[in-house]
């Protein structure tokens, strides 16, 4: 038997056994339904057993008995735990659930159907009223009405009619109002803008209450311009094309508000800029042999530098490093479970296949409008990848079996030979679930107290689904935003730190609506002593916030105790302060700039520690 035909019955056996694996999935038994009660509002918990452990689970459901007309929806998809909770049903109702079993792309018959009806509820009360134009007193057509109890998970929406009047049904309790149209400023009752100010209404069984509420047209921004220059390491101009990304809490694109703009024959650029926006700068050069980047020199979103607009911005340039050459890539598409196109950036990692095993190189790249991304001219080797959506959709690092995940020790490699392309590398993303107004916030820091920036924190809740997501800053804060009512875990994850035990936080309207937790991530590969660590390499990290006014913090790290000197130049190299001139023991250092008696300028900073000399490049606007 020759060697070529050994490998064909080998494989053939493969594929034969495979396929009698995917044939004898089994589907879950034992499926029960009861009624719960979470933070007083019905629901229902599912419970069933399992097969094998590397099985996951979609859940359907259908509003009806089994042998009701209607049909299943799945509600669902691929969880790991063995039980679930549907916190959307409603009293004096009957719902029928069944469970399949998925291992990779293969799926289970269903499982038995578990009933239930929902105990009966209460007498209601109505809350009727008009949305008025506060310019005019015209009434608003097509308005949203909301109303958010403050005791339960669940409230209600209505809209208003052309006469701008609205009317809801709602069970007794109390409830905060919101009121928001198109082209005018949304608010809370009564005419404030955060639910922490809002005065509740309460709703008693057979009330009828009115209310006119008048909301105040929008005006638009002022306009700036955020302007720059892109070049090559010889300063020679390159045409690129710069994408500026309005964020919101410092963690995901305003992808309504995304602008881009086309660097001249000289290299030089201006875009417009709202007043008060924050933003993120792009630089995707026309010539692929050039590597795109963040301002300021960032591989990731998450690194780059935030930008504050309040006049005209000016200094943001570019100097845009050449690419090496290998024949390979990673090639595939972002959509959602619709298979709909969804834009978003999407990072490669190398792995270090070297103890600590972090990531030591890193690709970037911006999906187009279907959703296409690729990766060309790769460093052989190891990577994950993380797709993350500009707006509306949940990030994930890759899995083959298409499971959400952000912690990049669940992900699954791919790996880059020096010539190939790795095709379908494809990432289903999923819609935010969360639509509360409650919140978590809080810091990120290593084990000596410094701050950690582009840190990914996330919330999970009961079904350990992902329902909120924030990336910190470089003061290392964050904020988890839109959740409602509930028990959350509180995860984290940073490249080049071990992976960090869950903190638990409860959320509720009542005395719970903000909640702080304090993160602590330990740095992978640095030798450990009674929880302290020993610091690896010297670091000046870039002052932030860059640009400024009038005063930036500067950090940065020694592995040695040596004498050590802080100094700011201007552009001319004229010394302009010394903050630092001493003798210091390692570690890690933090220091406050103010440069409220210098004027608007680049200025550039330069640390001095024994043999280690290193500068960067600052900008003061005024």
């Amino acid at each position: 038997m020759n060697k070529m035909f050994q490998t064909f019955l080998i494989s053939l056996t493969f594929l034969f056994m495979q396929n009698q694996v995917f044939a004898q999935i089994l589907p879950p038994t034992n499926l029960t339904a009861t009624e719960i009660n979470m933070m007083n509002q019905k629901a229902v918990k599912l419970v069933w057993q399992g097969n094998n452990q590397s099985e996951r689970y979609n859940v359907y459901k259908k509003h009806g008995a089994l042998n009701d007309p209607g049909d299943f929806i799945r509600i669902a998809n691929k969880i790991m735990m063995r039980s679930f909770v549907d916190r959307f049903v409603f009293s004096d109702s009957t719902y029928s659930y069944y469970v399949t079993a998925v291992v990779q792309m293969n799926e289970s018959d269903p499982s038995n159907v578990a009933e239930i009806t929902i105990s009966g509820g209460q007498d209601l009360g109505v809350i009727t009223g008009t949305l008025y134009s506060d310019a005019d007193n015209q009434p608003i057509p097509n308005g949203k009405v909301s109303f958010i109890s403050n005791s339960s998970i669940k409230g209600i929406t209505v809209f208003t009619d052309q006469n701008g009047e609205f009317r809801a049904n709602l069970v007794p309790g109390s409830y905060y109002m919101r009121s928001m149209a198109m082209n005018f400023i949304p608010e809370f009752y009564d005419n404030v803008q955060t639910i922490q100010q809002a005065t509740l209404i309460t709703v008693n069984s057979g009330d009828s209450l009115n209310f006119n509420i008048g909301l105040a047209p929008f005006v638009p921004a002022t306009l700036y311009q955020l302007s720059g220059n892109v070049t090559d390491t010889n300063g020679n101009p390159l045409r690129a094309r710069i994408v500026v990304l309005p964020i919101r809490h410092n963690t995901y694109f305003n992808r309504e508000r995304m602008r881009w703009v086309l660097t001249d024959s000289l290299g030089n650029y201006s875009a417009p800029v709202r007043d008060g926006d924050t933003v993120v700068v792009y630089c995707q050069p026309f010539d692929r042999n050039y590597l795109p980047e963040y301002f300021d020199d960032k591989q990731t979103f998450a690194e780059a530098d935030r930008i504050p607009v309040n006049g005209n911005v000016t200094g943001i340039d570019f100097i845009i490093e050449s690419v090496p050459v290998y024949n390979n890539g990673i090639a595939g598409v972002v959509q959602n479970e619709n298979n709909e196109a969804v834009i978003a950036n999407v990072h490669a990692f190398k792995m270090n296949m070297n103890p600590p095993y972090s990531m030591v190189k890193k690709y970037r790249t911006l999906t187009d409008s279907l959703g296409n991304y690729s990766f060309t001219n790769m460093k052989p080797g190891e990577y994950i990848l993380l797709a993350i959506p500009h707006e509306g959709y949940m990030p994930t690092f890759f899995r083959y079996d298409g499971q959400q995940t952000l912690s990049r020790w669940e992900a699954d490699s791919v790996i880059v030979e020096e010539n190939g392309i790795v095709t379908g590398i494809n990432f289903i993303v999923r819609p935010f679930n969360s639509n509360g107004y409650a919140s978590i916030t809080g810091s990120a820091k290593d084990v000596s107290d410094n701050s950690l920036n582009a840190v990914i924190v996330f919330a999970l809740n009961e079904n350990n689904e992902v329902v909120s997501y924030a990336i910190t800053n470089s003061e290392g804060q964050f904020i988890l935003n839109d959740l409602e009512p509930g028990t959350y875990k509180i995860m984290s994850d940073k490249i080049g730190y071990s992976q960090n035990e869950f903190v638990s936080v409860t959320l509720d309207y009542i005395s719970n609506l903000t909640q702080g937790v304090q993160i602590t991530l330990t740095p992978e590969g640095l030798t450990s002593n009674n929880d302290e660590y020993v610091i690896s390499d010297f670091r000046l990290s870039q002052n932030y916030p860059n640009p400024f006014n009038p005063s930036t913090k500067i950090s940065w790290q020694s592995p040695v105790s040596s004498w050590q000197t802080l100094k700011v130049y201007d552009v001319l190299g004229n010394e302009v302060v010394t903050l630092v001139d001493e003798y210091k023991p390692a570690g890690a250092y933090t220091i406050e700039f103010n440069a409220q008696n210098l004027s608007s300028g680049i200025y550039f900073y330069t640390l001095q520690a024994g043999d280690y000399f290193a500068g960067k490049k600052m900008i003061l606007i005024k």
